[in-house]
């Protein structure tokens, strides 16, 4: 009977000192959008998950916080997110935090690849394709293998300190490699007691990182020279680490709706490079896309960036720039 009691004892300690160091990971690391979610859950695999704030169908660029927002940032030990370019409107919470708080600004990541918003929203005619120098589209500190964006150059630093880059660097699966350098990194010092379980799952995630990266590029090579539009110029991360050939956007704001001028430059665009696809987004109106479309031969597909319809998890990441390429697949072929 005493030695039963004391195993029970003994137990109960044992939880009291495991529990809140579980829980505490759990609850108080937060990612803003999907995508950087995915790459912190699987680092933080068998310690806990952290907590989202873009789930549903919202778009990033006019979300509104709720309530649980601003606890889940005031509470916060560590908040990933890009920066105050792409969440803005939580840019003020998370400049907030308290002392102890570590902030994962991964725009501000160094040897990432960066570009500038591109000028026009039909560019098929500026110098951007993949392997060759833009006039404003050039590399920003980026050191990539086997890659010629080009060096980094006064413009750049320009543009980063005015708020003028794309700031939707997660669809270059080797910025997503080195964001996920610096979330490990974070995780460690904010959760040393975890320091061997995070090395681990962050190999792990490396190693798939880099198999997704080549997956992506044989995937990408019967579209390489098939021209398509989207509604939204937030996809040249992707289109120039693989090649793709996207003509024109709609809009290079999803919060401005394009004018009758633009949309009639943009429909010439189609017809003169022969488009075949126009691509939507769940959270935005494709209304404007199949005005764009009268009278073409333009198929319409769907790519979405966030993740809106892909589960919350280690796996998101993946399953999102896969989703991507088979939609591009699917409509230009």
């Amino acid at each position: 009977m005493i030695k039963k009691t004391s195993a029970v004892v003994y137990l109960a300690i044992a939880l009291a000192f495991w529990m809140p160091q579980t829980a505490l990971a759990d609850s108080r690391v937060v990612a803003s959008i999907k995508p950087i979610h995915s790459l912190a859950a699987a680092i933080m695999d068998g310690v806990g998950e952290p907590a989202l704030i873009v789930k549903g169908f919202e778009s990033v660029h006019d979300y509104q916080p709720k309530p649980s927002d601003a606890k889940l940032l005031e509470e916060a030990d560590v908040v990933v997110w890009i920066g105050p370019d792409l969440e803005s409107s939580i840019s003020t919470a998370i400049r907030n935090l308290s002392k102890n708080a570590i902030s994962v600004e991964l725009s501000e990541v160094d040897g990432l690849t960066l570009f500038g918003f591109r000028e026009s929203h039909v560019h098929h005619d500026e110098e951007d394709d993949h392997g060759e120098e833009g006039e404003e589209d050039e590399d920003h500190e980026g050191e990539r293998e086997d890659d010629d964006h080009g060096e980094e150059r006064d413009e750049d630093r320009d543009m980063h300190e005015e708020g003028e880059l794309d700031m939707h660097v997660w669809l270059d699966v080797s910025n997503a490699i080195l964001m996920a350098d610096e979330i490990a990194r974070a995780l460690k010092v904010a959760y040393p007691q975890h320091s061997d379980l995070f090395d681990s799952n962050h190999k792990s995630l490396l190693e798939n990182l880099h198999d997704l990266e080549r997956e992506l590029e044989k995937q990408a090579d019967s579209i390489r020279e098939r021209p398509y539009i989207v509604f939204h110029d937030a996809y040249q991360y992707l289109e120039k680490s693989l090649g793709l050939e996207s003509v024109a956007a709609v809009t290079l704001n999803p919060t401005i709706t394009p004018g009758v001028g633009q949309i009639n430059e943009i429909r010439e665009a189609v017809i003169e490079t022969g488009a075949i696809c126009a691509f939507a987004e769940p959270q935005f109106n494709p209304g404007i896309l199949k005005i764009v479309g009268e009278g073409t031969e333009l198929e319409m597909g769907m790519l979405d960036p966030l993740g809106y319809d892909v589960e919350a998890g280690p796996n998101a990441y993946f399953e999102i720039m896969r989703n991507m390429l088979t939609a591009l697949r699917d409509c230009l072929t």
